[in-house]
Order: C-alpha cells, then structure tokens, then sequence
C-alpha cells in the first residue's frame, strides 16, 4: 500500500470513527431532554440504559482503534440488542415493560445466589462481599426462575428480528430495514466470536474469503471497521425515531441526518496536502 493510499484509509476511518462519536452524542442529549421533561413517561423509564449504549460503543471505538474487531464485534452484538430492546420499550404496552422489570429483579435473585456460593468456596483466598441473607424473589417475578428443565433467559417472548418488526409497526419512521441489516451483519459472527470457533476467531482477517494478499487482507478489515460504525451510528436515529412520541426531537433528528450528509461527503475524498 503507498503513502497516498494509506492516507487515504486512515482519514476514511477517521470519518466513520467521528461520525459514530457524533451520533453518541445524540443519545446523551435525549436521555439529558427525557429527564427533564414532564411529558415523558416511557422514554423516562428507560434513560438509563442510554448510558449503557454509550459504554457499549465506546468500547467498540476503543477494541476497534486497537485492532480487536473479534472482541468488538462481540460488544457490538450488546450494543444492537440494548438499542432494540430500548427502542421496543418506549413503544410496547405496559405489561411488556413490567416483564422487563420482573425479568430484571429476577436476574438479581439469581445473580445473588450464585455469587454467595462462589463467595463461600472462595472466602479464603479473596476479600469477597458478604452475602448472609439472599432474599426471597417476588412473587411477580417467579416465572424467570431457573429450572434444570426449563431456564428461561429472555424476558420477551419476540425475537430479536420480531421486536424490529414490532417497533415499526408502532413507529412508521422507524427504518427497520437498517436494523435487520445490522442484525444480520453482527450476530452470527459475534456469536462465532463468543463461542470460540475457529471462524469466529479468524473472520475479521478475511482468510475465509480468499483475501490472502496482506494489503487486500487490511482493505477487507477496513471496510469491517467502516461498515460497523455505519450501521451503529445509523441506529442512534432509530432511537429518536422511537423516543419522538413521546417527546420533541426534531433538531436531534435534523441533526443525526446532517451527520450522515457530513460523513458521505467526506468518505473517499482525498485528503488534504
């Protein structure tokens, strides 16, 4: 690869890396207006998992910047589906969102119990928690109970792909169509990823599809890394999109479009000399 080419990639990547930084942003202004507003009530439920979005993809620029796109691949995989299940509850009815709750307090009960076991077999060689008194789950919340024949591990009956569908049927303006790309785009290699198969371990390096020249192998993950900020970036207006039934972001909304328009523009230019 020239000097000139190498540029060329390094200012593309730039572009992307801030454009998805910008569109963060964006989800801290909502949570920042859905706090502040008397009128929001589904959104207001759900401000604090924006933050967990924005940790999310602040660890994928960090993974990705390092060269970890397996393990970016992984947490991006966390990302879609906190956006989606975000999105799906600004917009379902109140007994979905009083799942999500129950499912939540139940994860508690379940997480609590398992670490007082570990704790006790391992009180000795770490200073650990005390955890003498694991109180009892709720009785709204019993139906998440683990069984050895029946675990159940989601709280909503609806897929992933479903939930999508779901969400713009409730909000026409959802692009739905960005969201199943992206699903379609991230979750079976993260989950090769996670699951540690060889091709989850390898995919990012293109060997799999014939790119076994170096440079060709650099481009094919360059377009990786590009891609990804694309479709996460993109999503951040599915959210706003969502949250505007309840509250009034048409500047956050004009502005999502206008960082599109900025990256499109300067994607492929040639840098400056």
């Amino acid at each position: 690869m020239t000097a000139h080419a190498q540029e060329q990639t390094l200012a593309d990547l730039r572009a992307f890396d801030e454009y998805f930084q910008k569109q963060l942003t964006l989800i801290e202004q909502l949570s920042k207006l859905a706090v502040g507003s008397k009128a929001s009530k589904h959104v207001k439920s759900v401000y604090p998992l924006f933050g967990s979005l924005v940790s999310a993809a602040h660890s994928i620029i960090f993974m990705t910047r390092s060269g970890l796109m397996t393990e970016s691949y992984i947490i991006a995989k966390t990302y879609l589906e906190r956006m989606v299940n975000t999105c799906y509850l600004i917009v379902c009815d109140n007994e979905e969102r009083e799942d999500y709750l129950n499912f939540s307090i139940q994860k508690i009960q379940d997480s609590l119990t398992s670490r007082k076991k570990v704790y006790e077999s391992m009180g000795n060689l770490a200073v650990v928690p005390m955890l003498s008194n694991v109180p009892k789950p709720d009785k709204t919340a019993t139906k998440y109970t683990k069984t050895r024949s029946n675990e159940i591990c989601r709280w909503a009956k609806l897929p992933v792909e479903k939930r999508i569908g779901f969400i713009k049927s409730r909000c026409p303006e959802f692009n739905d169509a960005l969201y199943l790309e992206a699903t379609g785009y991230i979750t079976g290699d993260a989950s090769e990823a996670a699951q540690g198969s060889m091709y989850g371990a390898l995919f990012h390096t293109g060997m799999f599809f014939g790119t076994q020249n170096p440079v060709i192998g650099e481009n094919y993950l360059n377009g990786l890394r590009q891609l990804m900020y694309l479709l996460l970036g993109g999503m951040v207006e599915g959210l706003l999109s969502a949250a505007a039934k309840e509250l009034d972001v048409a500047t956050l909304l004009a502005e999502s479009a206008r960082n599109h328009s900025a990256l499109l523009q300067r994607a492929g230019q040639t840098p400056a000399a």
